[in-house]
């Protein structure tokens, strides 16, 4: 998967799998911005936890503005404090599914499929 058609080919391949309320024509709302968001999971996923746990610490002390601690920490200019990876709620929608292949809604009820 070197060169753009093939990415290109992949990520609409992925869009194909997606079940539930989307239709075709609405793929490209939801695959764009959670690719971007899954390419920024993948970039802080090494420092996460040191993130995490220099928030935690840093909480309620002296210094007020944490972000360029936290981007220092993180090693790039953005940070991620939420305590959910993707993949994380990845396994929690298998969990919930009951479903380890796909995001398939059939445990969902009738209004959230909509």
């Amino acid at each position: 998967m070197n060169n753009f058609s093939d990415k290109v080919s992949f990520i609409w391949s992925v869009a194909d799998l997606l079940r539930g309320p989307y239709r075709p024509n609405q793929y490209k709302d939801v695959m764009l911005p959670l690719t971007v968001l899954r390419r920024l999971d993948c970039v802080l996923e090494p420092t996460k936890d040191k993130v995490l746990a220099e928030l935690k610490r840093r909480q309620g002390g002296k210094i007020k503005d944490l972000e360029p601690l936290l981007c220092r920490v993180s090693g790039v200019p953005f940070y991620n404090t939420s305590r959910f990876t993707f993949e994380e709620l990845r396994r929690r929608w298998q969990s919930f599914a009951g479903s380890s292949t796909s995001l398939s809604s059939t445990r969902l009820l009738p209004t959230m499929r909509k």
